[in-house]
């Protein structure tokens, strides 16, 4: 088979899941097919085009300081015929992407062709750690920079406010606390739980550990941000900030941990019934190919055994009202996939890239007999550090907690796991 007449499978987005996928792909048909990666993240060195951001350790790595540098993770040129790019997507296609700019040294223009593409565009940051354009467009010294500019803004605040009790609240707070036990912290939470979505015990155990720590923590409250000005960084003008109670605190900094939003604009444009209205969230079947709320009338009998199959199937507990969209060749994973109640992280990311690139493999491959490989989130899990030497994880019903955790989350082991060198992690 010639590279021409190879199918081109495109991934959008390199970080937990399109890096899985990536890999997952080119061990499985890299022989047979194209894999091409775009994502926007670069950085200058000779030996990668790009890089992979590990957001778990962000919030650690915005509050102390010397580590920051190993939170962005070289991404490896892929071997052989499969391209890594970098670039923003602009358009999505029935069978190309249309890019911000063109790749004249791999002789493609600015709109490529798909045969099979994965959405793993993920979501937008909270507040609290997005990147202004600038830092999103330059090189890893870049973010290193803007990750050093957050560690100043957190020493340079006396009275902070945290909104959000999710995982990123959760870190935020302990580890302000514990790094400058003389700032008065206060985190403000709109449920009567934190963490709401894990064991009750969870939130014994952080509640615990945040008054230990002197944070004052006021549950089934909301931040107002109406007659408050905040800047960029999070700096309150007014000193103060309220909830919609009615309820004052006083606050120079404050720091959003929830509004996160799907990047699933594309999708949104390319098959808007794919796309749920109020979450913004992408539907897709337990195949995690894109799926539609109605049956599409111009889907096509195709050799596609996964989609067929999935199509009749609802074993694991698919919305009945569920179909394969227009677009069987196109899957999503992620943060911005409706992926069944998964939790929005890496380590869901990656089970779905594995689901999703299997699922591709027997398309290529032409396997009509194999069942799809179906997704199942599983049970709930997550770690959170809850101090700078702690955390607490869940796996099922099982809970741990760690008291022996280094200062830097033990960052390189993400850089193993991706087979990148660790002698240098400033690179």
């Amino acid at each position: 088979m010639t590279e021409i007449t190879k199918p081109t499978i495109i991934i959008l987005g390199a970080s937990y899941g399109g890096d899985r996928a990536a890999k997952a792909l080119v061990e499985g048909i890299g022989d047979v097919a194209r894999i091409i990666v775009v994502d926007k993240k670069s950085i200058s060195t000779s030996t990668c085009s790009q890089i992979t951001l590990d957001i778990y350790v962000f919030p650690r790595y915005a509050v102390t300081n010397s580590h920051e540098h190993k939170a962005f993770i070289p991404y490896s040129d892929l071997k052989g015929a499969h391209l890594t790019l970098h670039g923003s997507v602009i358009e999505i296609k029935d069978n190309t992407v249309k890019l911000d700019r063109t790749f004249e040294q791999f002789n493609l223009s600015d709109e490529i062709h798909y045969d099979y593409l994965v959405y793993a565009l993920g979501s937008t940051m909270p507040k609290s750690l997005q990147m202004d354009a600038k830092t999103m467009a330059g090189t890893k010294q870049s973010y290193v920079e803007w990750l050093r500019h957050r560690q100043g803004v957190i020493k340079t605040a006396q009275r902070l406010v945290i909104a959000g009790g999710g995982a990123l609240g959760v870190q935020f707070a302990t580890d302000i606390a514990e790094r400058y036990p003389t700032k008065k912290v206060t985190i403000i939470h709109s449920r009567d739980q934190l963490l709401p979505r894990f064991d009750p015990q969870m939130h014994n155990i952080i509640y615990n550990s945040m008054k230990s720590l002197n944070i004052d923590v006021h549950l089934n409250e909301r931040i107002s941000l109406e007659n408050t000005t905040v800047d960029f960084d999070g700096n309150v003008s007014e000193k103060r900030v309220f909830t919609q109670s009615g309820k004052e605190f006083d606050c120079d900094l404050l720091l959003l941990c929830t509004g996160q939003r799907p990047n699933s604009e594309f999708m949104e444009k390319l098959a808007p019934d794919s796309v749920d209205k109020n979450t913004k969230l992408i539907k897709v079947t337990r195949s995690m190919q894109l799926a539609s709320q109605q049956p599409s009338e111009n889907t096509k009998p195709t050799l596609d055994a996964a989609r067929q199959a999935s199509e009749k199937s609802i074993s694991l507990g698919q919305d009945p009202g569920l179909h394969t969209s227009a677009h069987p060749n196109i899957y999503v994973i992620g943060d911005s996939a409706d992926a069944f109640g998964a939790i929005k992280s890496g380590r869901y990311a990656w089970f779905q890239a594995q689901t999703a690139a299997e699922n591709i493999i027997k398309q290529v491959r032409g396997d009509t007999e194999s069942q799809p490989t179906q997704y199942d989130p599983g049970e709930p899990a997550i770690k959170v550090s809850i101090g700078l030497s702690r955390t607490v994880v869940q796996m099922g019903n099982e809970i741990i907690i760690n008291d022996n955790v280094p200062e830097d989350l033990d960052a390189a082991s993400v850089w193993r796991a991706r087979n990148i060198d660790t002698s240098d992690m400033s690179l």
